[in-house]
């Protein structure tokens, strides 16, 4: 299902355990995705790096997410990342030590915890 989605702001749902699948249907369109206070959002899915004209992803309140899907590297038109209140995810994510940061240093903007990395 193709979806011209660019906006999706989810907000506090304390339930929620993953993305609804539908959202890969926007592939080709989201360009913001803002995912705030889910305390028990366990995983990001597998096909996040397929939203490739995502430029902005947002992260916070996330506390039970540890660790970006792999191929983050692929989008290449992410300009902003901000990852707070997700203290294992921001762990993985430091600059030049996270096991996640390889994924994730092509970004421009970032900020991670309360740092702002910016090229």
């Amino acid at each position: 299902m193709q979806l011209s989605l660019q906006t999706l702001w989810i907000d506090e749902l304390p339930q929620t355990t993953a993305l609804p699948q539908w959202l890969e249907g926007a592939a080709h369109t989201l360009q913001f995705l803002i995912i705030n206070d889910c305390p028990e959002l366990a995983a990001l899915p597998e096909w996040l790096p397929n939203l490739i004209s995502l430029q902005a992803l947002v992260i916070v309140g996330c506390p039970k997410l540890s660790s970006l899907p792999e191929g983050m590297q692929q989008l290449t038109s992410l300009k902003h990342l901000v990852i707070r209140d997700c203290k294992t995810l921001e762990e993985r994510c430091k600059r030049e030590v996270g096991e996640d940061w390889p994924m994730i240093a092509h970004v421009p903007n970032l900020e991670i915890g309360s740092s702002s990395v910016d090229d």
